[in-house]
């Protein structure tokens, strides 16, 4: 994992070493998996958005 991604993470997570350690971690198993599957000489992407889960069973009708 490049530099350049460690600074990204530090930059998403805060300066917390665990949590940077964690999510390092957590990118390097996700990589390491896609390598597996697919060609290592792909270019990969690390994409990261904001989720909602309604639990709660809360409907919105769009019409």
């Amino acid at each position: 994992m490049s530099n350049n991604l460690y600074e990204k993470i530090a930059n998403l997570y805060g300066n917390d070493e665990n949590e940077c350690k964690y999510q390092r971690d957590r990118f390097n198993r996700i990589i390491n998996l896609y390598s597996k599957y697919f060609n290592e000489q792909d270019k990969i992407s690390i994409l990261s958005t904001p989720g909602r889960t309604e639990l709660s069973g809360n409907h919105t009708d769009h019409n």
